[in-house]
């Protein structure tokens, strides 16, 4: 019996086909980044969406990754932020653990704008603290302070997309 199935199977191409590689998915949340007091509220927001994306790009466009990162879209997030009273800020390690619980994230991903600057349409740096918490652990499980450069030695670069560009740089450096 044992040979006659193995052979039924091969002929449908069942044990033809070699395996393939599972990937890894992790769920993950990002947070709206923090902003030092005297800089633009906004760059919290636009870091973090930078992160999101960069986030689910990076592990989808990776030939060789073993895990891909699916991000929480924002509006979810805000949904079970308002449907559920335990979740406020400031966000503890106990209100990350339960923002993991309700949205079934495997990560938890925040940060901070540290500074901010720019030169006239010359110049613009920007230094962030990213942190990636782990709800499994109840503990951050990485983190990095990155500051990255943008520049436009023509000076016709609007001040805000040098920031963004900035700000892209070092979200980008701090995840490798």
């Amino acid at each position: 019996f044992l040979p006659a199935a193995c052979a039924a199977l091969a002929l449908t191409g069942v044990l033809a086909r070699p395996a393939a590689a599972q990937l890894d998915v992790q769920t993950a949340v990002v947070l709206d980044f923090g902003v030092y007091p005297g800089l633009d509220p906004n760059l919290g927001r636009k870091a973090s969406d930078a992160l999101a994306v960069e986030l689910q790009t990076s592990t989808a466009n990776d030939p060789v990754a073993r895990q891909r990162v699916e991000v929480v879209p924002r509006q979810r997030v805000e949904q079970v932020m308002n449907d559920t009273t335990a979740l406020t800020p400031p966000y503890t390690d106990i209100v990350q653990m339960r923002l993991a619980r309700a949205t079934g994230a495997s990560s938890i991903f925040s940060g901070r704008i540290l500074s901010a600057r720019v030169s006239d349409r010359q110049a613009a740096r920007v230094t962030l603290e990213m942190m990636q918490f782990d709800p499994s652990m109840g503990a951050y499980s990485n983190g990095a302070v990155v500051s990255q450069s943008a520049v436009d030695k023509n000076g016709i670069t609007d001040n805000d997309l040098l920031l963004d560009e900035a700000s892209n740089k070092a979200i980008y450096a701090g995840l490798l």
